[in-house]
């Protein structure tokens, strides 16, 4: 009977982690495929950056410290 159960048990947690695996599987290639293809064209917000900031770098920061905020306007 012990046999039985620990064996039941293995197969429980395998089929668990099977379905946690399926679901990673689809939403990790999922997501990374919005993150790198956005809604809208990226050129005139390219270009603003462009002409506002140039060839600076955030390594050219005065503080160790910079908070850069981004917003989706899509999704709102």
């Amino acid at each position: 009977m012990r046999y039985e159960c620990c064996h039941i048990f293995k197969w429980v947690v395998i089929l668990i982690f099977l379905i946690i695996g399926l679901g990673a599987g689809y939403s990790i290639p999922n997501y990374s495929y919005k993150l790198a293809n956005g809604l809208y064209s990226r050129e005139g917000l390219d270009k603003m950056m462009n002409d506002t900031y140039g060839d600076k770098n955030v390594e050219d920061a005065l503080t160790d410290e910079i908070l850069i905020v981004a917003y989706e306007y899509n999704s709102q």
